[in-house]
């Protein structure tokens, strides 16, 4: 079995306490369930107002501390505790969770290579994606080695602002590093705003949405 070594990285400072009980969790079962081949466990904080730029840092952190594996972890995302160990299994260099906005109406946010919204409470196991977002995402070392700086920007498209997770989804696939969704593990996290925001919020959205008058 081959050894990893893994670092979280997290682009913030400041957790709500949802966060922190999910992070505390997270270390006690490291302790107490030791993951077959992952050795050293690090982690690399920074908080920026640039989210890019915060992004990055923590990958340069992690990486300079040796890191095989990168867990990109925010701060204001709850995840159950078995978490690194079942990425970790499906043995990809780009694995992430499929998280929803924090905002309503609340949509899932990974799309497919045709741009649709990727919808986690009906999907299954693994699938492809064209982009996704980083709030929960395990990401292989050279994934990062392979995407010159900067690996993560906003872009201005003319129609509207890309994202900094997209901008590094689009430079991952074309140097062939395909992200993949965990549709179950997905249905397990929540995003942390006013109340913590699960698959279950999706269709009560789209409900709401349905119902509205135009």
């Amino acid at each position: 079995m081959k050894q990893r070594s893994l670092a979280i990285a997290i682009p913030g400072e400041s957790m709500p306490l949802e966060a922190v009980r999910c992070y505390g969790r997270l270390m006690l079962r490291f302790m107490s369930h030791p993951i077959p081949g992952l050795g050293h466990l690090s982690q690399a904080m920074f908080s920026a107002s640039i989210l890019p730029y915060a992004r990055a840092k923590v990958v340069e952190m992690a990486l300079s501390q040796g890191a095989s594996h990168v867990l990109m972890l925010d701060t204001d995302m709850t995840y159950p505790e078995t978490l690194v160990e079942r990425l970790l299994a499906h043995d990809r260099p780009f694995v992430a969770c499929n998280a929803t906005t924090r905002r309503p109406p609340i949509r899932w946010c990974a799309k497919d290579k045709a741009g649709h919204e990727m919808d986690s409470s009906k999907g299954r196991g693994l699938q492809k994606a064209g982009s996704c977002g980083l709030a929960v995402a395990l990401i292989e070392r050279r994934v990062f080695e392979a995407i010159p700086t900067p690996r993560f920007f906003f872009e201005w498209t003319g129609a509207g602002w890309r994202g900094e997770d997209i901008w590094f989804c689009d430079r991952a696939i074309e140097r062939g590093f395909q992200p993949m969704i965990d549709h179950d593990l997905s249905r397990e996290i929540g995003h942390v705003g006013n109340h913590t925001y699960t698959c279950e919020d999706v269709a009560g959205s789209a409900q709401a949405d349905e119902s509205s008058p135009i």
